[in-house]
């Protein structure tokens, strides 16, 4: 750590929080306000169907409290983070958590009482009431799912059932967390240590091949010892979610993942028929990695340890934003004024402390104040390269906050990685353009494809084994720890090829995914990278015309559906040739690489 004490740190490496609120004093008191108000909601409860007064009069209130809650809440989190060891924040943050849920709680009667009201008179008093027609996309999204909602009190069971449903995935987390204990091994110097997940991690970028392998097969062996109990975890967590989707009567869980942000089901099946028509582009990685390394095999312990040693170069932070800042003027002016705009008003929070959370994000939408982004700055390309995808969303949030109305403001899941990832696309371009050795070129490559590897074919290999065992299961096949086992083994064969030997242990890799829990996610970092690679392309051919389709993506917030706010963007999720833009983009990056190493 560059510092020991947060006190020691320079103001303009810290975030400003007080522009949220002054103190803590200036909280409680809104929190007060927020805690006193919240009953209110009853005096609306029961007669939205009234007229358009009572209806647009509880909105409205329902937006006033949201904001409120989101203002309180970013300053609790904001200020629980810098120091995870200060009581006071992390029970602010408990309250944060205690009062939304009453909220939420309180306000549950508007959806399905506004369902109950009859589209033609809905929008007929929207019509009278001009300062309401831009609620429009929000009945219409409402209506859309109508046949998937339920009355009240089917709505209240199924709120009553929530936490029996999450008991699998609950008890998968502290399992995997709290109780599951890694075997003791010698590490690269032959001293013992336990293995933990960092450990795991970043051995399997470690030189030493002896290492890896003990790593990685020691690592395995409680997921392996305790696999009946995974598998009985995880086959309980996918009838939770079929049973979720059979309640709403969808099709499939599949569907019911999708439809609620109206993402066709097309665009899960074309992005797994893409990418195993195109496999073979992930083959040859695996024999380049394999030839490069010169092993006479290669198995999935190799995958991930580097062809080409890394630059020991440094970047300061004031090096890492103009680099950040130089990548990104293609973007235009507005871009980089409000790039800078953050940097200069001390949105980020930039070096490593004592008790300080780790990694790095951006804080997202909060109306009337500008998001923020949490660093840990250790003078790496590493760095550089968070910075500018955390920037990403963080002009995202920004823009989506400037021309949206509380009603719209963030953005789906679905949406949330193609800025950023957008970004790292330009940094590299960028990086390639003012590399000026061989070796620092490859580096640059390997990283990127590396990139490609792990968002794009690694996630849409987790979605493809998805998508089987909810099928499976739903068509009433029973599954157990073998069967899941087996599954998962064909489909890793399938993807990374005859070249690799595949190990058992990889198998078992389906019982100590965390995302296999959240239903159907996984999918939308691959199609994250797709969307990314199209705009951050058309940016650099089309020039301003190509900045103004991402400026108008990154304004869009949720006032349309995110299939059609990237259509609008210039990005075809439905079609196949999106997709294919990332399979071709990683040809071009091997042939770079072989290239290079020829050279």
């Amino acid at each position: 750590m560059k510092y020991r004490s947060r006190k020691d740190i320079p103001s303009e490496y810290k975030w400003d929080i007080e522009v949220i609120y002054s103190s803590n004093d200036e909280w409680e008191k809104d929190f007060k306000f927020v805690e006193d108000s919240i009953d209110k909601y009853s005096n609306y409860e029961g007669k939205l169907a009234e007229s358009s007064e009572i209806l647009f009069k509880c909105l409205g209130f329902d937006e006033y409290i949201d904001l409120k809650l989101s203002k309180l809440h970013l300053y609790a989190f904001l200020a629980k983070d810098v120091d995870l060891n200060v009581s006071k924040y992390q029970s602010m943050e408990g309250r944060m958590h205690t009062i939304y849920s009453s909220a939420k709680s309180k306000s549950s009667f508007i959806v399905p009482e506004i369902l109950e009201i009859p589209e033609r008179v809905l929008y007929k008093w929207m019509a009278e009431n001009e300062q309401y027609r831009g609620y429009k996309h929000f009945f219409d999204n409402l209506f859309r799912q109508k046949q998937h909602s339920l009355t009240k009190k089917e709505e209240k069971i199924l709120a009553l059932s929530s936490p029996a449903l999450s008991t699998s995935s609950n008890a998968f987390g502290f399992f995997k967390n709290a109780d599951l204990k890694y075997p003791t091994i010698k590490d690269e110097n032959n001293e013992d240590v336990e293995i933990t997940e960092g450990i795991f991690y970043s051995s399997m970028y470690s030189t030493n091949r002896e290492y890896r392998e003990r790593v990685y097969r020691n690592y395995y062996k409680p997921y392996q010892e305790w696999q009946n109990t995974l598998a009985s975890l995880f086959t309980g967590n996918l009838q939770s979610h079929i049973f979720r989707s059979k309640a709403r009567s969808y099709n499939s869980s599949l569907e019911s993942a999708l439809k609620p942000n109206n993402i066709p089901t097309s665009v899960y099946h074309n992005l797994i028929d893409s990418v195993n028509e195109n496999v073979s582009v992930l083959h040859r990685w695996v024999g380049i990695k394999k030839r490069i390394l010169g092993l006479e095999e290669i198995h999935p312990f190799d995958m991930y340890v580097t062809l080409f040693p890394e630059s020991k170069k440094e970047y300061s932070y004031e090096e890492g934003q103009k680099i950040v800042i130089e990548s990104l003027k293609p973007m235009g002016f507005q871009y980089i004024e409000a790039l800078n705009k953050a940097f200069d008003n001390r949105r980020i929070d930039v070096y490593e402390t004592p008790g300080k959370r780790s990694g790095a994000y951006s804080s997202g939408v909060t109306i009337g104040v500008d998001p923020y982004v949490l660093l840990n700055w250790t003078n790496t390309y590493n760095d550089v390269s968070t910075l500018t995808h955390e920037m990403g969303h963080n002009m995202h949030s920004y823009f989506t906050g400037k021309y949206q109305p509380n009603i719209y403001a963030g953005y789906p899941i679905f949406l949330a990685e193609v800025a950023s990832i957008t970004n790292e696309n330009m940094l590299h371009d960028y990086m390639m353009s003012i590399a000026t050795s061989k070796q620092e070129k490859l580096t640059l490559l390997e990283s990127y494809v590396n990139k490609i590897v792990s968002t794009y074919f690694r996630q849409t290999q987790f979605a493809e084994y998805e998508m089987l065992v909810h099928s499976k299961t739903e068509a009433g096949e029973s599954l157990n720890a073998e069967s899941l086992t087996n599954l998962y083994g064909e489909i890793y064969k399938k993807y990374y090829g005859n070249e690799i030997i595949a190990d058992p242990e990889e198998f078992y890799t389906w019982s100590r995914v965390p995302h296999f829990y959240y239903g159907f996610y996984v999918y939308q970092y691959a199609t994250g990278l797709a969307a990314s690679e199209v705009l951050a392309k058309q940016v650099l051919e089309e020039g301003e015309k190509g900045a103004g389709k991402v400026m108008k993506f990154l304004a869009a917030g949720k006032s349309n559906y995110a299939i059609d706010i990237l259509k609008e963007a210039g990005v075809d999720l439905t079609q196949k040739s999106t997709l294919e833009a990332v399979t071709n983009k990683m040809t071009n990056l091997m042939n770079q690489i072989e290239e290079l190493i020829q050279s």
